[in-house]
């Protein structure tokens, strides 16, 4: 038996649902069969002939009922860690909620991070979703998170923080010293701990698949000092890494920027060299029209999180405008504890209709299909694998879903793109593969044990909520300054 029988596996009677450069999903009329080994997929072929031919040639036959296959989803913009954070604060704008999540992260430990990305694993697996990038902010525990991430068998763009002037400096908010110091301890890293941590961080990377993609995280350009961005561009230059941050999430956040800076933040970016195509920006809600041309030049991929956007009363993304741009627009979750889900089936159908709010031109209006389809191709460039990964094809990663649409949350009189895209779900995904491997066959996961992990997190709720309550406190004295401060 050849090398490439023993690896190979051929998933037959599958129709491909495949998003073309532009994210237009096509799905094909025939049926076929996907040949894949080495993690890769080999051919695909459509005639009885060429399908008996991959038969032959491979090790094991799949056969999947007339399923559709398309390309695993991606969520190019996650906090996994706040997953066990579910139903605490989440009904306040930005800047208070991360007061709350900033001290609920002060009591996670190494066990909780763990149960928070190997549940985080579950549910994007069974919701489709086969790549994440994870904006990591707990260094302390950085270890951990990377160590989890590793195990679920998901494709993961870690993405570390880096930051090291606190929200309440730039936006000028006056606290009195009291409620400053739990925002400021313990004390960022200073530039050059920052690089060396990151020089660690890559070249520990060699331990671990290919599948973990190492990225740099800034939090936010207006949180990184002049010598930070100097480590930020020196980082990226010297390992040619990609860039993932969060920029102008909030109308404050642009308001101050366009007094710190001439022209805004995104003008500062360019003439200090930070935008290219390696970059991503979440949100990126609050842009001038000329700070929205300066990414489209520099081909900056946007991740729109519409669910998290809506619970923070942020802003809506101009998605349209986007789109007339040419840009890459990916979709995220963001962190569980202001968008419910980790679902990028339902941030692309919330992404495809809000735009409908802003016109009665319906001819003007994205699709669903469009919507999902784009984010796939939009997420592969985020993790700077737009040559390897967004579509079925041979020489292409597999990492790709099988969906059931003969569900009765599903099926319609006609199965087309847009149907699936707008009734698509974790109710009608039964099989998913990554790099090659299943990590979820006919609803069963088979790389996280579930059930273990549901119960150790249980085992720990009690003490991390009595943990967080002892600085509750503070917490809401320092919220209430935020507000007024907000409200005036």
């Amino acid at each position: 038996m050849s090398k490439e029988k023993e690896k190979s596996q051929l998933i037959a009677n599958v129709r491909l649902l495949n998003p073309d450069a532009d994210g237009t999903m096509h799905l094909a009329e025939m049926t076929s069969g996907i040949l894949v080994s080495n993690g890769r997929i080999v051919s695909i072929a459509y005639s009885q002939n060429d399908i008996a031919d991959l038969k032959a040639r491979a090790k094991t036959v799949i056969d999947a009922d007339g399923k559709v296959a398309m390309p695993g989803l991606i969520n190019s913009h996650s906090h996994c860690y706040a997953t066990v954070l579910r139903g605490t604060e989440n009904a306040q704008p930005l800047e208070v909620w991360a007061l709350y999540t900033m001290a609920y992260g002060r009591i996670l430990n190494s066990d909780l991070v763990r149960c928070a990305v190997q549940l985080s694993g579950a549910e994007m697996i069974r919701n489709g979703i086969t790549s994440v990038i994870d904006h990591i902010p707990h260094i302390g525990l950085f270890d951990h998170t990377l160590s989890a991430h590793a195990r679920t068998g998901m494709r993961v763009g870690i993405a570390p923080f880096m930051q090291d002037i606190p929200d309440h400096d730039f936006l000028e908010f006056d606290l009195p010293d009291d409620l400053r110091a739990p925002l400021e301890s313990p004390p960022p890293m200073t530039p050059e701990q920052t690089r060396s941590f990151f020089e660690a961080f890559f070249e520990s990377l060699s331990d671990f698949p290919d599948r973990i993609i190492g990225m740099i995280g800034p939090n936010a350009p207006q949180r990184c000092s002049p010598a930070l961005w100097q480590v930020w561009q020196v980082l990226q230059e010297k390992h040619n890494a990609q860039v993932h941050t969060h920029l102008l999430e909030t109308e404050i956040q642009a308001r101050q920027s366009q007094k710190t800076w001439p022209g805004g933040l995104v003008a500062e970016m360019a003439r200090q060299g930070l935008l290219n195509s390696k970059l991503s920006t979440a949100h990126s809600i609050w842009l001038s029209q000329h700070e929205r041309d300066l990414l489209a030049e520099h081909g900056v991929t946007v991740v729109h999180n519409p669910v998290s956007n809506l619970m923070l009363g942020s802003g809506l993304m101009p998605y349209a405008d986007y789109q007339k741009r040419g840009m890459a627009i990916g979709i995220g979750s963001d962190s569980a504890n202001t968008s419910g889900r980790h679902d990028i089936f339902e941030g692309a159908r919330l992404a495809a209709m809000l735009p409908r709010l802003e016109s009665l031109d319906y001819e003007t209006w994205p699709s669903n299909a469009n919507v999902l389809g784009a984010s796939v191709r939009a997420g592969a460039k985020v993790l700077g694998l737009e040559r390897d990964l967004g579509c079925l094809a041979p020489g292409q990663l597999a990492d790709l879903v099988l969906l059931d649409m003969n569900r009765s949350v599903a099926v319609g009189p006609e199965l087309n793109p847009e149907l699936i895209a707008q009734h698509g779900c974790r109710d009608v995904v039964t099989d998913v593969m990554i790099d090659g491997s299943w990590v979820m066959r006919d609803g069963l996961l088979q790389t996280i044990d579930e059930v273990a992990v549901l119960e150790e997190f249980a085992d720990q709720r009690g003490d991390m909520m009595a943990r967080a309550g002892a600085q509750s406190n503070d917490t809401a004295r320092t919220a209430a300054v935020i507000r007024g401060k907000l409200l005036n």
